[in-house]
């Protein structure tokens, strides 16, 4: 009886610890000048056991990393042990590390490493479609995928519900145009991040290079 609980429970820790990516209300976070509020509204994710306390951690070093406050996000991240965690967890803080790497340093190469092993870690958590995301931006920033993986990414884009996942498309998207001299484009992309999360720097800015520059 024991064994056939456990899983309704785990599955309950993960809704209420990603709370903050999946419910609609963060939108109004995110327009915060200061990430306490954002920061208040994922902690309030922690309320499902220790599995749930656990992936907490990872959000709230995500949130600010969002906020490029990546000092906070280390500190933050490494309260855990995670190589002590299992694997339904360590995925969490693979999710984290990887977009990390996109935002920070824009190493896509091994960021989208980090998200694979994030996948396979997290084979049986909620979610896979955030996974899968977050590989297809990694390889998209990288050069590796076409024009009709682009299309699919839009349309993903148009259809994801969840701040954190359409910030991060958004981006990548707005990138991406850029390098293919596609200003309108890659401007239109932008000035979404920008009215979404105004001050969430690493969104506002693009680092791909073209002949042509976004006017602000």
């Amino acid at each position: 009886m024991i064994t056939e609980i456990i899983p309704f429970i785990l599955v309950y820790a993960f809704i209420k610890a990603i709370k903050f990516i999946l419910n609609k209300k963060s939108y109004k976070y995110f327009k915060e000048e200061q990430p306490d509020m954002l920061l208040q509204f994922t902690q309030r994710g922690a309320n499902g056991g220790s599995d749930s306390s656990v992936i907490t951690v990872a959000n709230l070093a995500l949130a600010y990393v969002y906020y490029g406050m990546y000092d906070s996000a280390e500190r933050q991240i490494s309260i855990i042990d995670w190589e002590k965690k299992p694997n339904r967890l360590k995925s969490f803080e693979r999710r984290y590390q990887a977009i990390v790497q996109y935002l920070k340093y824009q190493n896509f190469d091994y960021g989208a490493e980090l998200a694979i092993e994030s996948k396979k870690l997290g084979k049986h958590n909620l979610g896979k479609n955030s996974y899968n995301l977050i590989i297809q931006i990694g390889m998209l920033l990288n050069g590796n995928l076409d024009t009709n993986e682009i299309s699919v990414l839009e349309r993903k884009f148009k259809s994801n519900k969840y701040i954190v996942m359409k910030l991060l498309i958004a981006w990548a998207l707005a990138n991406t145009y850029m390098a293919q001299n596609q200003i309108d484009k890659s401007k239109q992309y932008l000035d979404y991040c920008k009215e979404l999360a105004p001050y969430c720097y690493p969104f506002q800015n693009i680092f791909m290079k073209t002949d042509e520059t976004i006017s602000s």
